[in-house]
C-alpha cells in the first residue's frame, strides 16, 4: 500500500535521526576506551609510587643505623674510662704525699737510736767490716759540714710475731710499755721483766728489743726472787770494790804525774790509735774533738792512766758505743763510735792499754774513733 506523499518526508527525518546517534555512539566508544586506559596508568602509577614509599619507609626501619654511630660511641667510652683512671691515680698520689712525714734532726736520732741495736750484729759481719774499710783507705783530706739527708719515711705497721709455739723478739713501738707488751703476748709482765733482765718498767723506751717466751709461759716465782737476790750481791761486791779501786787509782796518778810537763791538771796524752789520717780536727765547724780514720776493729788505747767512769752502747747522744775515762785533776778523756767495748766502769787502765775497739757506730759517716779531751766538764783540744 502506497503512502500518502504527506508522510515520506517525516520517515526521512527520523531515519536521519537514528542515523546521526548511531554515529555518535560509534564515535564515543573509542574516545571512552582511550580515556579508560588513561585512567588506569594514572592508578597504576600512583599505587607504584605508594608501593616504592611503603618500600623506602621499611628499608629505613629495618636499617641498623646504630652500626655506623657504634665504633664512636666505643671510642668515646674509651676516653672516659682513661680520664676516670687518671683522675683517680692522681688523688691518690695526693694522697700518699699528704700521709709522708717529714722528719727533723730530733726525729732522725729517735729513729737511729732505735735501729742501733742491730749495730753490734753488722759491726761483726766479715764483709761489712771489709767494705768499711776499703772506703776508709780511699778517704783523703778533711771532711767538713756533712749535711745531713733529708729523709721522708712513711709510717707502716708490722704484725705481730707469733709466739704460740716458740720465743720471738719483739722491738717496742711508740706507746708501748711492759704491760701491754705482755698483755699482747699472753705473758706476765713479771716473766717480760725476768727473761730480758729488766729492772725498772720505766726504763723501757721505742726501739728496744725483747725477747717474748711462748705465750703462756710463766717464770716460777722462786726464780725471780733467787737472781733478785743474786744481783744485790753482785752489786754491793761491784760496788765496794769499785770505791777501793778509784781511791787506789787517784794516789797513783798524783804521784805519776808530778814529774811529768804540767799540762791541765798534770796529765800528759798520747795519741789513743794507729790511725790512717784525721778527717776532722778539732774546733772545725765546732767540732769537739779529733776524728781519727782507722779500720774497724782498730786498737783503741787509754791517752794516759786512769779511772773507766763511763760506759755507753746504742746511740749515746750519737756518740755510739764510747768509754769515758777519769785522769784527775778534772781532766777525763771520751773514746766514742767504737765497734766494741773491752772495759767496764770502775776499771784501773793505764796510758796505752787497750780499751776498746774502733768502729763507726752513733751518728758516724765512716769508721773511725772520736777523741776529746775534757777539762772540768768542757772540750778542749787534746794536744
Amino acid at each position: 500500500m502506497a503512502l500518502p506523499d504527506a508522510f515520506e518526508p517525516k520517515m526521512s527525518e527520523k531515519t536521519d535521526e537514528a542515523n546521526e546517534q548511531q554515529n555518535i555512539v560509534n564515535l564515543d566508544v573509542p574516545q571512552i576506551q582511550k580515556a579508560g586506559s588513561s585512567l588506569g596508568k594514572i592508578v597504576s602509577s600512583i599505587k607504584d609510587s605508594f608501593l616504592r614509599l611503603k618500600k623506602i619507609k621499611k628499608d629505613i626501619q629495618d636499617s641498623n643505623i646504630y652500626s655506623h654511630y657504634l665504633p664512636h660511641a666505643a671510642l668515646v667510652f674509651l676516653i672516659i674510662i682513661v680520664v676516670v683512671s687518671n683522675v683517680a691515680e692522681r688523688s691518690q698520689a695526693q694522697s700518699l704525699a699528704a700521709d709522708l712525714v717529714s722528719l727533723n734532726p730530733d726525729d732522725e736520732y729517735q729513729i737511729a737510736d732505735s735501729i742501733d741495736i742491730y749495730t753490734p750484729e753488722i759491726m761483726s759481719d766479715a764483709m761489712v767490716i771489709e767494705k768499711s774499710n776499703e772506703l776508709a783507705g780511699q778517704a783523703t783530706g778533711f771532711v767538713n759540714n756533712v749535711a745531713p739527708v733529708d729523709t721522708q719515711i712513711t709510717q707502716r705497721i708490722e704484725p705481730l710475731p707469733d709466739n704460740s709455739k716458740e720465743a720471738v723478739y719483739y722491738v717496742l713501738r711508740p706507746g708501748d710499755n711492759l704491760s701491754s707488751v705482755a698483755q699482747k703476748f699472753g705473758l706476765k709482765v713479771a716473766t717480760v721483766k725476768y727473761v730480758n733482765d729488766i729492772e725498772n718498767v720505766n726504763s723501757v723506751k721505742p726501739g728496744m728489743r725483747l725477747k717474748i717466751s711462748v705465750r703462756g709461759y710463766e717464770v716460777p716465782a722462786a726464780l725471780i726472787a733467787k737472781k733478785a737476790a743474786d744481783k744485790a750481791a753482785k752489786l754491793a761486791a761491784a760496788t765496794a770494790a769499785k770505791n777501793k779501786t778509784i781511791t787506789k787509782n787517784t794516789a797513783t796518778i798524783m804521784k805519776t804525774s808530778s814529774a811529768q810537763y804540767q799540762n791541765y791538771g798534770g796529765v800528759t796524752l798520747i795519741v789513743p790509735i794507729n790511725h790512717k789520717g784525721i778527717s776532722q780536727g778539732y774546733g772545725v765547724g765546732g767540732h769537739t774533738g779529733i776524728d781519727y780514720m782507722a779500720n774497724i776493729g782498730t786498737p783503741v788505747v787509754s791517752a794516759a792512766d786512769g779511772v773507766v767512769i763511763k760506759i755507753s752502747t746504742g746511740w749515746s747522744g750519737g756518740y755510739g758505743n764510747e768509754i769515758v775515762v777519769s785522769h784527775g785533776g778534772g781532766v777525763a778523756t771520751r773514746y766514742g763510735h767504737l765497734s766494741q767495748i773491752l772495759v767496764s766502769p770502775g776499771d784501773t787502765v793505764s796510758q796505752g792499754q787497750r780499751i776498746g775497739l774502733s768502729g763507726s757506730t752513733g751518728r758516724s759517716t765512716g769508721p773511725h774513733l772520736h777523741f776529746e779531751k775534757i777539762v772540768n766538764g768542757h772540750t778542749v783540744s787534746p794536744f
